[in-house]
């Protein structure tokens, strides 16, 4: 079962606002470059802090409510048999 986290909600619905009114401002005039840059910046800081919280929002942990687990149990070993010989050789 999926769980929910108002934090990332919030987040998602900022980022979402954010990216839409940057959107009506370039369609409704010309924009400088400048204005233009602060509106990237902004989308991409909204797109930080969410990925930010999906990875270390809940007490250092990933947060439970993300799309997708953000680390799982790796089934193959780090290095190769030969590589953990020669490493052993060493």
């Amino acid at each position: 079962m999926k769980t929910s986290c108002p934090e990332l909600e919030r987040l998602k619905e900022s980022a979402a606002s954010t990216f839409e009114e940057a959107r009506k401002i370039r369609y409704s005039r010309d924009v400088s470059i400048f204005e233009d840059h602060q509106m990237c910046r902004d989308g991409l800081s909204a797109i930080h802090a969410i990925i930010k919280h999906l990875l270390v929002g809940h007490e250092g942990c990933a947060c439970p409510a993300g799309d997708r687990p953000i680390v799982g149990p790796t089934t193959a070993p780090l290095l190769s048999p030969v590589r953990q010989r020669v490493r052993r050789e060493r």
